[in-house]
């Protein structure tokens, strides 16, 4: 007991009068620091989640340095509360040096006095952004009310009013993301961000949505993959005939042309066999799913066996009409020629019109040069058409690609 009592006959009334003015004050400049601080703090909660490059991360950057100061002053107070304790845990008073703890009390004030100052500051210079910061803040709870009472709603459309549909696929998939939205808006209020909450309700509404369109599509199901049925059967009759014929137009394409005109066909007959088997099967699959009440699977199954039906059929297009191409050419060689030399000769005129023969000149005779090459490799008994043709078209694309950037270069100037 002879500290406590020590400490006593060591205080006189008006230096415990000075200490525990100065340690109210420090007290009044801690809580009046935090008020305001929280009030910023909550005022740039909304800003937390905003993009780096938008004016808010500037205004968090300078909020940073001016969170620092307030944290050291915080720091400084409660350091100096402990150690100038004027009254221990029982009330009685301590050993302390009065005076002493008197201008470290003041001293602390100060401290938090001018970080008081900094986040008045802070205020000042950012008003605008942080009231609408704080009044956007105060319709997160709305938003977010609204959000789940969405949700919610959907969520009882799944067990009732859709609830026939419930176990399709489709219906499944949308449902899922709707309880992503309300995973995703359970963050955001977490986090206070009104950016997240405004998304994830956005994604429950658009789940919304889908559930609807999948529940009502999902109705149809049946009656459109019935259909469905019938109409790729159609299409698989086609794409035989096709298939079964396209051996023969490959016989005539290597007995009248060259080996050359063809190469990159050789593969055609094979791949329009394998893709219609494929498109056949899948149909059949369709079929029975159908049969079994799947009508999703059997929608799903057809979609795949259009595709390997347009690849078969395009496999044949590509046989087809290249016998054509190289008819045409051999028939008439000089009309490719006469197309593209009437393009060069357009491109040229633009040249000249604006003045940039120096430029293209030189680059579009050389087009021409291309062609009298091409034109010239037409020899012998089997000449390449196929490669004439690729050269003539290269030099067609060329000679565009020129008079594009002529005309760029005209809009900029």
């Amino acid at each position: 007991m002879s500290t406590p009592w020590f400490g006593r006959r060591n205080r006189s009334p008006e230096d415990l009068a000075a200490a525990e003015s100065a340690r109210d004050g420090a007290v009044a400049a801690f809580l009046d620091l935090d008020t305001r601080q929280s009030y910023i703090t909550d005022a740039l909660r909304p800003l937390q989640s905003s993009d780096p490059m938008t004016a808010a991360s500037a205004i968090l950057a300078a909020w940073k340095k001016v969170e620092q100061k307030c944290f050291d002053a915080n720091s400084q107070y409660l350091t100096i509360s402990q150690q100038y304790a004027l009254e221990d845990a029982l009330g009685q008073p301590t050993a302390v040096e009065l005076p002493v703890a008197a201008q470290a009390f003041a001293n602390t004030h100060r401290t938090l006095a001018q970080a008081a100052t900094a986040i008045n500051d802070f205020y000042t210079d950012n008003r605008r952004a942080l009231d609408q910061a704080r009044s956007a803040a105060s319709e997160i709870p709305k938003l977010a009310e609204a959000g789940v009472a969405q949700a919610l709603s959907i969520r009882a459309r799944l067990t009732g009013v859709h609830s026939d549909v419930a176990g399709f696929a489709s219906v499944r998939g949308a449902a899922a993301e709707l309880e992503t939205g309300v995973a995703d808006l359970d963050r955001a209020l977490v986090a206070g961000s009104l950016e997240g909450i405004q998304a994830a309700t956005a994604a429950i509404t658009a789940a919304g949505e889908q559930i609807d369109a999948a529940a009502a599509a999902a109705r149809t199901a049946g009656d459109r993959a019935a259909t469905a049925i019938s109409s790729v059967r159609t299409r698989i009759s086609a794409v035989t005939t096709r298939t079964e014929r396209l051996p023969g137009v490959r016989s005539i394409l290597l007995r009248e042309f060259s080996a050359p005109n063809s190469a990159d066909l050789a593969g055609n007959v094979e791949v329009a066999a394998r893709e219609l088997a494929a498109g056949e099967h899948a149909w059949e699959e369709a079929s029975q799913a159908l049969r079994s009440g799947d009508a999703e699977k059997s929608l799903s199954l057809l979609a795949d066996s259009r595709e390997h039906l347009h690849a078969a059929s395009q496999a044949c297009d590509d046989v087809t009409n290249r016998l054509e191409t190289l008819k045409a050419v051999k028939a008439d060689p000089s009309g490719p020629e006469r197309q593209t030399r009437f393009r060069i000769r357009d491109a040229q005129r633009l040249v000249v019109d604006r003045g940039l023969t120096s430029q293209w000149g030189s680059v579009l005779d050389a087009q021409s040069a291309r062609v009298d090459r091409a034109l010239h490799a037409l020899t012998g008994v089997h000449p390449d058409y196929w490669a004439y043709v690729r050269e003539l078209d290269a030099v067609t694309e060329f000679v565009k690609g020129v008079v594009e950037r002529i005309r760029e270069q005209a809009r900029h100037s």
